[in-house]
């Protein structure tokens, strides 16, 4: 696995057009400290009771926490001391343009021992067809990984050959969870990425990856958020919340009040909300399969 330091993002570039994705060391000192802040913050948290979780199995155990970056100060502070100077600058490498904005921020974890594996997916597979994005993955490894822990899996090749079917498989029946997966990967190699705390992973929305279980303690903390390109000023993140711009850009007070009108009537906002109440969960499920079934 070969890996590229911050200050190389020029020839990180040219190896993530090859390879559909890369990998960053930084081994500043302030740097690594904010790392070890953060993770120590959700290592002592009870992930499996707290709030904003998604994507449950089917025993209810949760693989992410969501929305980090809105919800937690030194998340965001790792974010604009630190990372967006290498995502903003590896984003003009590769010919990104336009306002840049976060699609989505989230905790991703393992319980130690459960089946909380991630099935091979494209991220662009949880899309329609019609919304191709322009875009990619920001993985930040909270602490040392690997197969033992469930380390992140790129399959070789599979971001030269566009969006690949993907199939749907229901998880958790209650709040409808499930995964996006890739049965036939037969023609691409499947390479475990070694992570040290602090190495981010940058890899393209076509990229093929999964992960398996933790077979140890460790319940491999890792942040993971996606940059998009801003193709409509009226596009929600995926918490149906406005979003929030990689370079900070404000915008005029019109456009601020029609993102925000249209935020407080996303179902999607409320969804999230829902889930966290137990019994409303249960309850707004049974409701869409209601309407599904007329």
């Amino acid at each position: 696995m070969r890996s590229f330091l911050w200050n190389e993002s020029d020839n990180a570039a040219e190896f993530y057009r090859n390879e559909g994705y890369v990998v960053f060391n930084n081994n500043v000192d302030s740097y690594l400290g904010a790392t070890q802040d953060i993770f120590s913050l959700f290592q002592d948290e009870d992930l499996t009771t707290s709030k904003g979780q998604a994507f449950l199995n089917d025993e209810g155990v949760p693989r992410h926490k969501i929305d980090l970056i809105r919800n937690y100060t030194s998340v965001k502070n790792l974010y604009k001391d630190y990372l967006n100077v290498l995502i903003e600058k590896f984003s003009k490498n590769i010919d990104l343009h336009g306002d840049l904005y976060f699609t989505h921020c989230k905790l991703s974890f393992k319980i130690p021992n459960k089946k909380v594996n991630w099935f091979p997916h494209q991220d662009i597979g949880y899309k329609s067809q019609n919304d191709i994005r322009d875009g990619f993955a920001i993985f930040l490894a909270l602490e040392d990984m690997d197969a033992k822990n469930g380390s992140l899996e790129i399959y070789e090749g599979s971001h030269l050959v566009g969006r690949i079917n993907h199939d749907r498989q229901t998880e958790n029946i209650d709040l409808g969870d499930g995964q996006m997966e890739i049965e036939d990967l037969s023609r691409f190699k499947k390479v475990p990425l070694e992570l040290k705390r602090g190495d981010v992973v940058i890899f393209s929305q076509f990229m093929v990856h999964s992960s398996g279980i933790s077979t140890t303690k460790s319940k491999r903390l890792a942040i993971i958020s996606e940059i998009e390109e801003m193709q409509s000023p009226m596009k929600l993140d995926d918490y149906g919340k406005p979003p929030i711009f990689l370079n900070g850009k404000s915008t005029s007070w019109l456009s601020n009040f029609r993102i925000s009108l249209k935020s407080g009537l996303s179902v999607t906002k409320y969804w999230f909300i829902v889930r966290d109440v137990k019994f409303l969960n249960k309850l707004a499920r049974q409701l869409v399969n209601l309407v599904k079934k007329r």
